[in-house]
């Protein structure tokens, strides 16, 4: 890397942070995500998602990482995790999937976003023109959540869920394949 270089081109971490770390006798992992991190944990839930849509119908053709160094992240980290494109006979329609996972439930619901996430997400949907769905997993762990619902991103507008809001989109059967319905452009 040229000496005057202030970032990683491959990583984005500051270089000042290698080097300081490459100067101490113990190894540095900095910047690995940590297993028990509430980034690892998502992805472990994206990873469940993207097992459950059925490779038959759906190709993935995005799937973005919430990747960041020093506080610096790519414009992409504020659209949805995954963009798939579901086929049938000669039919094809892109849909995106936003992935959260709760470990529970607190005050009779979850927080599953921010005000400012929730606009992004609007956002990206009007521009792509495509429906975007919010999948929220909760409980056990994020390889094998409780609970699974499935919410088309039209029907939210506030970042905490109730109970008996979630409760109508829940699904019944956890493991069997997510299918979009074309006619409807419901994911289910």
């Amino acid at each position: 890397m040229p000496s005057d270089w202030k970032f990683c081109a491959e990583c984005g971490v500051s270089i000042q942070a290698i080097t300081e770390a490459s100067s101490t006798s113990a190894p540095s992992h900095k910047y690995e995500i940590p297993e028990d991190s509430s980034e690892e944990k998502g992805l472990r839930f994206e990873k469940y998602v993207l097992h459950k849509i059925n490779s038959r119908f759906c190709k993935v053709k995005e799937w973005r990482g919430d990747k960041f160094a020093n506080g610096i992240y790519a414009e992409s980290t504020k659209y949805p995790d995954i963009e798939v494109e579901f086929s049938l006979r000669d039919t094809q329609k892109i849909f995106a999937v936003e992935c959260k996972w709760r470990s529970g439930y607190f005050k009779n619901g979850i927080q599953w976003a921010r005000k400012e996430q929730i606009c992004n997400y609007k956002r990206y949907a009007e521009e792509k023109n495509i429906p975007v769905f919010i999948v929220i997993g909760v409980g056990k762990n994020p390889e094998d959540p409780e609970d699974v619902f499935v919410i088309p991103l039209d029907d939210l507008t506030e970042p905490f869920l109730t109970l008996d809001f979630l409760a109508k989109y829940k699904r019944l059967d956890k493991n069997r394949y997510f299918f979009f319905d074309l006619k409807k452009s419901v994911l289910g």
